[in-house]
């Protein structure tokens, strides 16, 4: 098995290399960046004709602090070498916070900005996807993410509806 996986996942000398270029990223646009745990994320969605099937691939520097709620989400390029503006989601803006049907994670602010992303374990070393994604390895750190948002936007999620139902529902 351990032959297999060999094969499929990026080396860990690649995959260091991308998650230093990933945090460094994410610290060109982020203030205090090192106050943030950082993981890559991903999501593509499909369009499709007649004729025609297109994928887009979107990927990300997801940082979140444990403490505070705070996450930041920074889309960056494949190659690693430029990063957009961050989106901020924290218990102040925060609209949306849930995981669908398809395992992505998705946040949504009060100012409707909004995104969609998985934090898989490793990435493929071949593959159509391959070359739209950065090589990563973060098996801990995927599991270390899912347990953040468990604990914290599993329940939030609930409290948030909640609190927005009563302050910003029909009134009777």
């Amino acid at each position: 098995m351990n032959f297999i996986k060999k094969l499929v996942i990026p080396s860990e000398s690649r995959s260091s290399e991308a998650r230093q270029k990933l945090g460094l990223l994410f610290s060109l646009v982020v203030p205090q960046a090192n106050d943030y745990r950082i993981v890559y994320g991903n999501y593509q969605t499909e369009t499709a004709s007649i004729t025609k099937r297109t994928f887009t691939y979107y990927n990300y520097a997801v940082g979140y602090q444990p403490g505070t709620l705070q996450i930041a989400v920074v889309g960056i390029d494949a190659a690693l070498r430029e990063a957009s503006s961050p989106l901020y989601f924290n218990p102040a803006n925060l609209k949306k916070a849930g995981k669908g049907f398809s395992q992505a994670y998705y946040f949504e602010n009060l100012a409707g900005d909004s995104v969609y992303f998985r934090v898989p374990p490793f990435t493929l070393r071949f593959g159509s996807a391959s070359q739209f994604q950065p090589p990563i390895f973060q098996e801990e750190e995927e599991k270390l993410f899912k347990a953040f948002f468990k604990t914290n936007f599993g329940k939030e999620e609930k409290l948030f509806k909640a609190f927005f139902k009563t302050n910003f529902g029909k009134k009777k």
